[in-house]
C-alpha cells in the first residue's frame, strides 16, 4: 500500500509539476510529459514491491484524474492541449515495455524510438495536429472549383473571379476582432514584399464584416501599423460559406480557378515556391 501511495504521490507531483510548461508551448510539454513519464514508469516498476499493473493503474490515476473532466465533461474540450496530454500516457506505456525489455539494446531502442517521435511531435507533429483542429486538414493541400466571389477595395471598386484571371492569389480572411490575424499580418507582409512586382502572384487581405465593424475602421487598423498590402473587403460575411471555412486568420491559395490550399499564411510561402 505504502508503495502505490508513493506512485501516486510522484505522478501527482509530475502532473502538477509539467503542467506551467504549456505556457511556453503546449509542443514543450508534451516533450516533457513523455520523457518524464517514461522515466518515473520504469523507475516505479523497478523498485516497488507492488504489483505491477497496479503501479501502472496508479501512475495514470492522477493524469487521468486532471485531465479526464476536462475533456469528458467541458462543452468545447480543449483539442490544442490534447496531444501534451496524451503524451503523458505514451511515457507512460514506454516505460512499461523498456522495464519489461530484457536485454539492454531493446530498452536503448524503446528510449530512441520515444526520443524520435517526440522530437518529430515538437517540430512538425504538433504544428499539423493544430492545423488540423483550425482547418480540418493536416497540410491544407486540397483540390476544388474556388467559388464565385465579389469583393470590393476601399474606394469601392469592385473584383471578381475574372479579375484575377490568369493570376494565383493568396487571400487571407480576417476580422478587426481577430487578435492572432494581426499577429499573422507581418508573414502577410513579407509576402506582398516578396512577390512586390510581379504579375503572376497577388497576396491580399480581405475582411469579412461583422456586426458593427466599419471600412474605415479595419483600413485604420493595417494602415496604423504600416502594412503595405492591398485590402478588399467582402461584401457580407456569408463569404465564408462561399469558400467554407469558419476560422480566422484563414488563407486560400486559388490557382488555374482551383482552390490548392487553405489553412495557416506560414505553408504558403513553400507552396508558392518562393
Amino acid at each position: 500500500m505504502k508503495s502505490n501511495i508513493k506512485t501516486v504521490i510522484g505522478s501527482s507531483i509530475l502532473v502538477l509539476g509539467l503542467t506551467p510548461i504549456a505556457i511556453y508551448g503546449h509542443e514543450f510539454k508534451l516533450v516533457a510529459s513523455g520523457i518524464a513519464f517514461c522515466v518515473f514508469t520504469d523507475w516505479r516498476l523497478r523498485v516497488t514491491t507492488a504489483p505491477k499493473y497496479l503501479t501502472v493503474v496508479y501512475a495514470t490515476l492522477p493524469i487521468l484524474v486532471l485531465y479526464l473532466p476536462v475533456f469528458v465533461f467541458t462543452k468545447e474540450p480543449p483539442l490544442t492541449s490534447l496531444p501534451s496530454t496524451v503524451f503523458h500516457f505514451v511515457g507512460v506505456l514506454f516505460g512499461l515495455f523498456i522495464f519489461f525489455s530484457i536485454e539492454m539494446y531493446k530498452k536503448v531502442i524503446l528510449y530512441l524510438a520515444l526520443f524520435s517521435f517526440c522530437l518529430f511531435m515538437f517540430f512538425s507533429g504538433y504544428a499539423l495536429w493544430l492545423h488540423k483542429v483550425s482547418y480540418n486538414t493536416y497540410t491544407g493541400k486540397v483540390l476544388k472549383p474556388a467559388p464565385l466571389f465579389q469583393m470590393e477595395d476601399e474606394y469601392g471598386k469592385l473584383f471578381t473571379n475574372e479579375s484575377f484571371k490568369g493570376k494565383t492569389l493568396v487571400i487571407d480572411f480576417w476580422t478587426t476582432s481577430c487578435a492572432i490575424c494581426f499577429k499573422k499580418f507581418p508573414k502577410l507582409e513579407e509576402l506582398h514584399a516578396k512577390i512586390k512586382g510581379r504579375t503572376d502572384i497577388i497576396a491580399f487581405a480581405v475582411n469579412v464584416p461583422l456586426k458593427g465593424d466599419s471600412k474605415t475602421e479595419a483600413i485604420s487598423m493595417i494602415r496604423e501599423r504600416q502594412y503595405s498590402f492591398p485590402i478588399l473587403f467582402a461584401e457580407s460575411e456569408p463569404i465564408n460559406m462561399q469558400f467554407e471555412f469558419n476560422a480566422y486568420p484563414t488563407v486560400f491559395i486559388i490557382r488555374n480557378e482551383q482552390i490548392i490550399y487553405y489553412g495557416d499564411i506560414d505553408n504558403v510561402e513553400s507552396l508558392l515556391g518562393i
